[in-house]
């Protein structure tokens, strides 16, 4: 059976651009059109989009989906690599959480600073974001940066 654009957005839980940028970067193949030129999308179709979907949600960038989903065309010989990417994440992961623990350290700290009244009016947290020397941001708690529709790269 297929389906409208706007029926797979709401199965998905995701927005119709999406599912147009997905097609436009060849995420996914074009889907068929109907006799009105709208898309029309089948069983198969939204079985790749949702599993695009399912790896997004566990952090892949869509680069490493476009190339999860070239292995999940050739299963055969895919676990080795597929097997590399997910750990390649599963580490990403986990500098992502040693940064977030320094951060709610740092926060817990001028936190237990900040209890009680103050006398001098000081907020010991203003001061602490005052006085904490300046660091890059740890990459781990960055978020994303929105790149243009056309850009190269799609991380």
């Amino acid at each position: 059976m297929n389906r409208a654009i706007g029926d797979v957005a709401r199965m998905l839980d995701t927005s119709a651009d999406t599912l147009r940028y997905y097609e436009k970067i060849r995420l996914i193949p074009r889907p068929t059109r109907d006799a009105g030129g709208r898309r029309s999308y089948s069983d198969k179709d939204i079985e790749r989009l949702r599993f695009a979907r399912n790896a997004q949600a566990l952090g892949f960038s869509l680069a490493d989906i476009r190339q999860l989903v070239k292995l999940r065309d050739a299963p055969h010989r895919a676990r080795p690599e597929v097997r590399s990417i997910a750990e390649l994440k599963c580490r990403e992961v986990e500098d992502k959480i040693q940064a977030l623990q320094s951060i709610h350290g740092e926060l817990s700290l001028l936190l237990n600073l900040c209890q009680g009244p103050d006398q001098r009016g000081d907020c010991p947290i203003l001061h602490g974001f005052e006085d904490r020397p300046q660091a890059a941001e740890p990459e781990a708690t960055r978020r994303p940066q929105v790149r243009a529709a056309n850009s190269p790269t799609d991380r």
